[in-house]
């Protein structure tokens, strides 16, 4: 064999290993790309806000005489500002994570909603209320505390992939050519949160060995079972869609595993299939697949339900104390 070969077998023995060790880059502290959106909306929200409150406190009035009308400002320019930003796209994880292409958007969404809080304050009547010096502070260091916030947040968000707490998880079921299209694009991304976890499939002598680096593992049975070891997070199903059987086969062997599960075209190489109607990785990876079944509880459902268990364990505790 040739130096170059035998390098390339030797780092495919390495992945391999690393996949047989369940949980080697696993976090007990770990959080969903979902949350991403929502903790950068916060920042957003908060960024508006407490510039506001502060400027007024130095400017306007003490802390304990807060005026009604500021505060009535304050919330809806703050609310009106997340929910143009919201509107827009800007809190989807691939737009965080690309600040410098999607911070002049931010930034015009951002000075809209103050344009519109002016503009109802001279409809209303009621802009000789306010401090004109508060409100050009406000816009001013509101608009510069949100600019380098979202230029820092990517750093954070790719620190923390880089160190296991943010990752997606991706298996693939399908080693024909679909499968290595798909793996392809998956590669090609090198986001630090994706991490696929391997490759599946059970047609025998019809599938290679070996995909783009990665070894084909055989057997429904056993992609199930290290789904489960490796908590995955999504089960991408690469079959041909005229195998409808099989296809319903396989989402119902994966159907009971906690995963996001879904199927991904044929032409995954086309520029005809539409970018609105990708999900899950779609979004994130630029990988068009169809959503078949998503995950049960994740990002802030999963907090929600881990907090509604909480609070009614902790009543029925007191309930039934005697």
């Amino acid at each position: 064999d040739q130096p170059g070969q035998n390098e390339h077998k030797i780092e495919n023995i390495s992945v391999t290993k690393s996949l047989d060790q369940p949980g080697q880059t696993e976090h007990k502290f770990a959080i969903s790309r979902q949350m991403l959106g929502g903790c950068v909306a916060i920042f957003d929200f908060l960024s508006l806000s407490l510039p506001a409150l502060w400027i007024y406190t130095l400017y306007v009035g003490s802390a304990a005489e807060y005026s009604h009308p500021y505060l009535v400002a304050i919330a809806f320019l703050s609310s009106l500002a997340l929910l143009l930003l919201a509107f827009g796209g800007l809190y989807k994880c691939n737009r965080i994570t690309r600040p410098f292409r999607h911070l002049p958007r931010v930034l015009s969404l951002v000075s809209i909603a103050f344009l519109v809080l002016i503009a109802l304050g001279f409809l209303l009547k009621v802009s000789n209320e306010f401090s004109r010096v508060w409100m050009v502070s406000w816009a001013i260091s509101s608009i510069a505390l949100i600019s380098v916030l979202r230029v820092l947040v990517p750093k954070v968000i790719r620190n923390l992939a880089r160190k296991g707490q943010i990752s997606r998880k991706i298996l693939v079921f399908g080693a024909g050519q679909q499968g290595a299209d798909l793996v392809r694009r998956i590669q090609r991304s090198k986001e630090p949160w994706t991490r696929l976890l391997g490759v599946f499939d059970d047609r025998g002598t019809r599938s290679a060995d070996e995909l783009e680096g990665l070894p084909v593992r055989e057997g429904l049975e056993e992609m199930v079972r290290f789904a489960r070891e490796h908590r995955a997070d999504e089960i991408v199903v690469a079959l041909p869609w005229s195998a409808e059987n099989r296809i319903l086969e396989v989402v119902r062997a994966v159907s009971v595993l906690p995963a996001q599960i879904s199927l991904c075209p044929e032409l995954t190489h086309s520029k005809l299939l539409r970018p609105e109607v990708w999900v899950g990785s779609g979004v994130d990876h630029d990988m068009p697949v169809l959503p078949v079944l998503e995950k049960p509880v994740d990002g802030w459902s999963a907090i929600a339900k881990q907090s509604f268990d909480l609070v009614v364990g902790g009543l029925l505790t007191l309930v039934t104390f005697p």
